[in-house]
């Protein structure tokens, strides 16, 4: 009997234990929801990841983010900034579009959140970082006199310093054109980020610079005319493509009458499954852009990946959507230097 009675307490208290626990894990924060993803709830983030010893001054800007890698874990921190400033940036400036370019504006305004993460960012240090359980978990910051005065410095970088007129190739005009629009890109997020950190200081000088590289970008985009050559080589990875090079150039069905021909082939094509039943794509393909009126080319590769567990036809989906944000990504698919 005495058995019996030490048997149902010990039952008792792992229940308690149990309850204890669960209620634990369902009291978080907010910071850890936003940035813990699918984390093992057997192991608890480290304490500095959950407590408040920093937070936000004039000075400095605090991050927290975690990932199944470092690079993610930074990302998710750097996102966490951008949250906390509310930097969910819409359209500030008018900005002057030809109609047959209106979505150039879009553009610009859509990305501004990818790019973020290279422009607003600059300098950031990691100041707290731990790998527990397959989860990186990250402490960043930023100093704001510093990263001021660094996207004022880029601002006046990045402006255009070449004259449009200039004579160029067809394809040097679709390389330069590409820049141009990377650059001006970077101009607009640089300038409100400022806005958002720099509110005591006059930033019209820097608006003016955007409003003339975005008139520059506007009126030598349209002179390149492009004809993706996909009808003898279809291809899964042209739609992400086209869809990219439509914001910012015209597109045409009439080969005749374009003056840069784009083509995609592959140089591997690889499927497999593997142990747990997820089906994986490697794909190594080369982008061939000619220009027609001289026969002259230029190739760009590309490495693109992915892998479901529902099967080739999700696969598909995610490959081109892994194409399509490595071209967001560099803004730049033909080189990615600054002018």
């Amino acid at each position: 009997m005495k058995y019996l009675y030490l048997l149902i307490l010990f039952f008792l208290l792992s229940s308690c234990s149990s309850s204890k626990a669960e209620y634990s894990d369902l009291k978080t924060t907010s910071k850890e929801q936003s940035h813990t993803q699918k984390l093992d709830n057997t192991v608890a983030p480290p304490s500095w990841y959950t407590d408040t010893t920093y937070s936000n001054s004039a000075d400095y800007l605090y991050g927290y983010g975690s990932s199944k890698n470092t690079k993610g874990a930074i990302n998710n921190a750097l996102a966490d900034i951008s949250s906390n400033l509310e930097t969910t940036i819409s359209t500030q400036g008018k900005l002057n579009i030809n109609a047959n370019n209106k979505s150039l504006d879009k553009q610009i305004s859509e990305n501004i959140s990818t790019s973020s993460r290279k422009v607003m960012f600059l300098g950031y240090k990691i100041i707290n970082q731990k790998h527990l359980n397959g989860i990186t978990y990250v402490l960043v910051s930023i100093n704001v006199p510093i990263l001021i005065n660094s996207l004022k410095q880029a601002i006046i970088k990045k402006q255009n310093s070449q004259k449009v007129n200039e004579p160029r190739s067809d394809l040097d005009t679709l390389e330069f054109t590409q820049r141009l629009y990377s650059n001006t890109l970077y101009i607009k997020n640089a300038i409100n980020t400022l806005e958002l950190i720099d509110r005591n200081s006059d930033l019209s000088m820097y608006n003016q610079i955007y409003d003339k590289q975005l008139h520059t970008l506007n009126n030598i985009s349209k002179r390149i005319k492009i004809y993706f050559d996909d009808s003898n080589y279809p291809n899964f990875l042209y739609p992400p493509l086209k869809e990219f090079l439509q914001k910012i150039f015209i597109t045409t069905n009439n080969k005749s009458n374009a003056n840069i021909l784009i083509k995609i082939t592959n140089n591997k094509f690889d499927e497999s499954t593997d142990k747990l039943g997820n089906y994986i794509i490697n794909t190594s393909i080369k982008v061939t852009i000619q220009e027609p009126n001289t026969n002259k080319i230029i190739t760009k590769n590309f490495d693109v990946q992915a892998s479901s567990g529902y099967g080739r036809y999700e696969t598909i989906l995610k490959l081109k959507q892994n194409f399509a944000d490595e071209l967001v990504q560099s803004h730049n698919f033909l080189d990615q230097t600054s002018l």
